[in-house]
């Protein structure tokens, strides 16, 4: 195609490229003035730009986005993405197996980079978060936090969960505890994952006040 274009109230994509299966190169535009017309819960806008080529059964996708108020219908999610969020996925995928070769995304309240594979049997990621705030994720968290995560398989259908931070000035609406955490706090926690219910083994937190 040299181009196509598709507008209504809903959204506007345009693209150009080969659509051949087994043999995709194509560019494409989306705009969606409201994320609710894919699913009810979601909310925000979003403009992309993707560039997608195939070849011998290897599937690339390069994608850069920008988004406003995202919200994906999950807790907190909504609150930490006020505002613009920048969107970069570079990622392949191949017999079932997807390699994020780059994931970032870029708030104004959450900064996100992730790499690694996602498949059945082969899941191995690894990921760097940094939240100015937690105000977004319960009724009296405060405080910033930024944590490095690995979530690979493990035995017998498992996968495993291990999380290292540094939290400062942190604060969970327990009063009782949240003057303990003032100033640094070091968070180590570990666990499991199988059929979507998780399992935390350990959770460490070291704070010179505790």
């Amino acid at each position: 195609l040299e181009t196509f274009r598709l507008s209504n109230p809903q959204l506007t994509a345009q693209g150009q490229g080969a659509f051949v299966e087994g043999a995709i190169d194509a560019v494409a535009q989306l705009a969606v003035p409201d994320l609710a017309v894919l699913r009810p819960e979601w909310s925000g806008s979003l403009q992309a730009e993707a560039e997608v080529t195939e070849e011998d059964g290897r599937r690339v996708i390069d994608l850069t986005g920008e988004g406003t108020n995202l919200n994906f219908g999950q807790a907190g999610v909504g609150e930490a993405l006020t505002g613009r969020t920048l969107l970069r996925v570079l990622a392949e995928e191949q017999d079932g197996r997807v390699t994020l070769q780059d994931v970032r995304v870029s708030g104004e309240r959450v900064q996100a980079v992730a790499e690694g594979t996602l498949g059945e049997g082969v899941t191995d990621l690894r990921a760097d978060l940094s939240l100015d705030t937690l105000a977004p994720f319960g009724p009296g968290w405060r405080g910033a936090l930024q944590a490095q995560a690995t979530f690979r398989e493990a035995e017998d259908g498992q996968r495993r969960l291990e999380l290292t931070g540094t939290g400062r000035d942190l604060s969970f609406g327990q009063a009782q505890v949240d003057g303990a955490l003032a100033g640094e706090t070091q968070i180590q926690l570990t666990g499991t994952e199988a059929g979507g219910v998780f399992t935390i083994e350990t959770a460490r937190v070291q704070n010179p006040r505790l």
